[in-house]
C-alpha cells in the first residue's frame, strides 16, 4: 500500500518545522545523508539546532506513522514545541503567531475544496512569492497594514 498517506501528510503540514524543512533542499540533503550513514549524519548535524529540531521531529513523526501502517499501536506525535524568541525573530511576527498556534495544537483551516487546495499550492510553490511571503520586514508591514490608517500611511 501507499504510506504517504492524508493522515502523514496533514500530521507534516501542522507542524511548521517540518513544513518549512521539507521545502529547504539542506534539509532535504540532511535526510539522504541520514539514509546512507545515520551514525555519521547525527554527528555532523547535531551541531545545527535548527536542523536537529527538524530531525527529530521528522523522525518522531515518521516512526509513529509506520507504527500504524503496520498495525501496531503507535503513541501520537508529541505537541510541537514553541518557538525560541530568536526563531521568532527570524521567522517574522505572522509566521511566529502560525507556529504558536500550532505548537498549542491549533492551526489554519484546511483547504475546503480541491480548487482551493491548489491555489494554496501554486503559492507555497512560487519560491519568489513564499520568500517575500516569509520576509520579517513584509510580514511586519503587513501586519501594521490591518491598520487602515497604517495602511495609508503606508502607500504614501
Amino acid at each position: 500500500g501507499e504510506w504517504a498517506t492524508p493522515d502523514l501528510i496533514q500530521e507534516m503540514a501542522k507542524r511548521p518545522v517540518l513544513a518549512k524543512g521539507m521545502n529547504n533542499p539542506r534539509y532535504q540533503a540532511a535526510l539522504q545523508e541520514l539514509q546512507k550513514d545515520p551514525k555519521a549524519g547525527a554527528e555532523k548535524f547535531d551541531k545545527d539546532p535548527e536542523l536537529k529540531r527538524f530531525l527529530t521531529e521528522f523522525c518522531e513523526v515518521m516512526g509513529s506513522h509506520f507504527v500504524k501502517l503496520g498495525g501496531g499501536k503507535a503513541e501520537p506525535p508529541s505537541t510541537p514545541a514553541l518557538p525560541t524568541d530568536e526563531e521568532k525573530q527570524k521567522m517574522g511576527p505572522l509566521a511566529a503567531e502560525v507556529v504558536e498556534a500550532a505548537a498549542r495544537g491549533e492551526g489554519p483551516e484546511p483547504a475546503k475544496t480541491p480548487a482551493e487546495q491548489s491555489e494554496v499550492d501554486k503559492i507555497v510553490s512560487n519560491e519568489e512569492l513564499r520568500t517575500l511571503l516569509m520576509d520579517p520586514k513584509t510580514q511586519e508591514l503587513m501586519q501594521r497594514c490591518s491598520d487602515p490608517r497604517e495602511f495609508q500611511l503606508a502607500m504614501r
